[in-house]
């Protein structure tokens, strides 16, 4: 239907009349949620940002387990996640989580009351290794310390084992990343059993050590099999919070800028130990990241920072901007 460009703007300022109101009265009611306290399950209508920090410390919380969230699409959330001692948080929607019955959209950006002294913390991961460049990559964090978690390609695992050997003796983590990366989607729940113990068997009989319970899903696809599978092997499921996609961006400088401006305390970044370009961002990453007062540790102390335990079944993200 035709209208003219007078009633396409009365129309788009009434739009936007709706959405300041809308505005308002979420703010407005979130400042009210402040003082009152929830119970377990119940939609928690507060409007409450980093930048109102501040006002944690006046607010009350309620212990809610992993699998009773519920979350009011586009509001922001303020409770006292179990399991977390003195870890208030503020919540966004725009991440996965799993309450037991739907997935719905998430994103958990924690704000830790008394631990302020800590240095802010990220994990650099690394999949589809090992490779040739590997080694390269572990030169670079003999130079400037850090550790990091390798997520391996089980078939690659035998060719590769005196690097894998080498990575784990300098104290980085070496978790799966399935056999030969099949994408789990299209897997049954026998065939994604076989994937994970299988790579996770190899890891154990190389380095001698059983690897933490944890792996990455290839391309990070998830589906309710996946998670059941998961669940039931006892293995949580590492995912990211920060992705260059320096698998199709072949461009260092891009890398680089990338991981280094997105950076922030609990993040997951996903990186491919395969290509050069990765290798050579890494060459001023890691430096710049400890420079700016980051301390490079493994996924599994980024989840326990992040998330207070590592949950079988679990898609675990870490935190981002």
């Amino acid at each position: 239907m035709y209208r003219s460009k007078r009633a396409d703007r009365k129309y788009l300022l009434d739009k936007l009349k709706i959405a300041a109101i809308f505005f308002m009265l979420v703010l407005v009611g979130g400042v009210v949620a402040l003082g009152q306290n929830w119970t377990s399950g119940e939609i928690i209508p507060t409007y409450v940002n980093e930048s109102g920090a501040s006002l944690l410390e006046n607010a009350e919380f309620v212990d809610l387990a992993q699998d009773s969230y519920e979350v009011a699409h586009g509001y922001d959330i303020l409770f006292d996640l179990d399991g977390f001692t003195d870890a208030p948080m503020v919540s966004g929607v725009s991440e996965t989580i799993t309450d037991g019955t739907e997935r719905i959209d998430f994103f958990a950006n924690r704000i830790p009351l008394g631990d302020f002294d800590r240095p802010p913390m990220i994990a650099l991961t690394f999949d589809d290794g090992p490779s040739s460049l590997t080694s390269d990559l572990l030169d670079i964090l003999d130079e400037h310390g850090g550790q990091v978690t390798f997520c391996l390609i089980g078939d690659l695992i035998e060719n590769g084992a005196a690097t894998v050997v080498r990575a784990f003796n300098s104290g980085h983590e070496i978790i799966g990343h399935s056999w030969d990366h099949q994408d789990f989607g299209r897997l049954n729940a026998e065939q994604i059993t076989e994937q994970i113990e299988r790579t996770s068997a190899l890891i154990e009989a190389v380095t001698g050590e059983p690897s933490p319970p944890l792996y990455r899903v290839p391309y990070g696809r998830m589906n309710d099999n996946i998670f059941d599978v998961s669940s039931e092997l006892g293995y949580g499921i590492l995912h990211w919070s920060i992705d260059p996609r320096d698998w199709r961006v072949r461009d260092e400088n891009y890398v680089y800028n990338y991981v280094t401006e997105h950076a922030v305390d609990g993040a997951i970044i996903v990186l491919h130990d395969i290509h050069p370009t990765t290798i050579e961002a890494m060459k001023r990453v890691i430096p710049e990241l400890i420079e700016q007062g980051y301390e490079l540790v493994s996924a599994t102390e980024i989840i326990y920072h992040v998330y207070g335990t590592l949950e079988p079944g679990f898609e675990h993200r870490g935190l981002r901007r």
